[in-house]
């Protein structure tokens, strides 16, 4: 699927603001290891991000982290947030990257709040994109 098409086929609540920010992740289900990845795009939903399958001595598959939870740290280290979301599928496979879509889940009012917070800090990038 082609930008162009992703963008006339895609039907969210919330719309996307395009960036490049740092995030780690760490799935919630036997690992206790934080993976590299970066974010192309959020929403106060969720964010699609790209990360390196092979990191740490961990290679993951597709079947490692689609609709699986995990804990998200979004930002510079010193002040990210800590967030709480699923995978989505797996879209695309690139150079040994995977890219997919995150779903945020259970999020507490103050989260929200820097969650907005974030998505302001982009959304002028955005608007001149």
């Amino acid at each position: 699927m082609s930008e162009n098409d992703r963008k006339e086929n895609d039907q969210r609540r919330f719309s996307r603001v395009g960036c490049r920010l740092l995030a780690e992740f760490r799935l919630l289900e036997g690992s206790e290891v934080w993976l590299s990845a970066d974010v192309l795009d959020f929403t106060v939903a969720g964010v699609r991000i790209r990360f390196e399958r092979e990191q740490q001595g961990i290679v993951l598959n597709e079947a490692d982290v689609e609709w699986k939870e995990a804990l998200f740290r979004l930002g510079d280290p010193s002040e990210a947030l800590s967030i709480k979301g699923h995978f989505l599928r797996v879209y695309a496979q690139e150079g040994g990257c995977f890219t997919t879509g995150v779903e945020f889940l259970d999020v507490a009012p103050e989260l929200q709040i820097g969650l907005v917070r974030l998505y302001a800090l982009y959304r002028p990038y955005a608007a001149g994109a």
